[in-house]
């Protein structure tokens, strides 16, 4: 007959394991996923912190020199926009351009920059529609076509030898600003 010690130890023993397998193995499981995750958490905030390291660096070096004339400067939004309205009025006008209309549009944000966003509408033949945007195209600083939509217009009484289009165009261009309205 077994002493009735050795029976309550084998009892609180039988206890510990199942006590062992019923929490102390899963809670070290969880542990174990816990310092896995944490682990892994650290390393994408590493890498996060690299890339905000990298990207203010970019523009840092973008802000203090003058090597990218792609790039309107202005002290304040308003003036950036006033600057790129006339720019786009004497490209319409020095091209025969038809310009019915020039209106500020939101325009979405450059990677190291804001962008002023304009809505222009205008009627030119084929060649001077053409010539507009080049001209447009190899401006500097940037003006960007975002978007274009063109529709041949009505022929009038007489006989044109190119076709007169209507074109409505959305463009951006990147703004550096350098006074009040910085972000």
């Amino acid at each position: 007959m077994m002493s009735r010690g050795l029976l309550v130890g084998i009892a609180v023993a039988a206890l510990g394991i199942a006590g062992w397998i019923g929490l102390g193995a899963p809670l070290a499981d969880w542990r174990e996923d816990a310092l896995a995750g944490r682990a892994t958490a650290l390393e994408d905030l590493r890498e996060m912190h690299a890339r905000a390291a990298a990207l203010k660096a970019d523009h840092a070096a973008l802000s203090r020199t003058d090597a990218l004339p792609l790039m309107w400067r202005a002290d304040q939004m308003g003036e950036a926009t006033a600057q790129i309205q006339a720019t786009l009025s004497k490209a319409a006008s020095d091209g025969g351009v038809s310009l019915r209309s020039i209106s500020p549009n939101p325009a979405r944000d450059m990677d190291l920059a804001q962008a002023a966003g304009f809505n222009l509408e205008l009627e030119a033949t084929l060649d001077q529609l053409a010539a507009f945007l080049s001209t447009i195209e190899h401006h500097a600083p940037a003006l960007l076509v975002e978007q274009a939509m063109l529709r041949r217009l009505v022929p009038t009484a007489g006989q044109a030898p190119q076709p007169l289009l209507f074109a409505r165009i959305e463009i951006a261009a990147p703004v550096m600003l350098t006074g009040e309205d910085r972000p």
